[in-house]
């Protein structure tokens, strides 16, 4: 257990703001594509400082790749779920095709049967 064995949740910031220090930040949504605006608000000074910050995603560590790898190359339960899928479809398509041509050969009996009734 340590670091890189599960995806990261924060983001890292790295800026120098002099003696500012700053009190409080807020990340604010954008649909500007990767850049997003960040409110700072510093202990020294009234008000707030918008900033436009550039966002990247974080590379994969070297163990969330690997375990990529094994996962994908020795899943055999996924390739199990696939099988019984497509052994299900086999079986039930005929299935279906079969009920489906007996109700509208019965539907036309009962058609015919009705029509013989019905004449004189």
């Amino acid at each position: 257990n340590g670091y890189g064995v599960a995806p990261s949740r924060s983001v890292q910031l790295q800026a120098s703001f002099d003696a500012r220090g700053p009190a409080a930040l807020s990340m604010l949504p954008s649909c500007q594509g990767k850049t997003a605006p960040m409110a700072f608000r510093f202990a020294s000074t009234k008000g707030i400082r918008i900033y436009n910050v550039s966002l990247r995603p974080a590379r994969k560590s070297k163990v969330a790749l690997e375990e990529a790898v094994v996962e994908e190359s020795t899943s055999w339960t996924s390739w199990y779920a696939k099988g019984i899928a497509v052994l299900l479809v086999a079986m039930l398509l005929p299935l279906w095709y079969w009920r489906r041509r007996r109700r509208v050969a019965n539907a036309a009996a009962d058609a015919a049967a009705a029509a013989a009734a019905a004449a004189p």
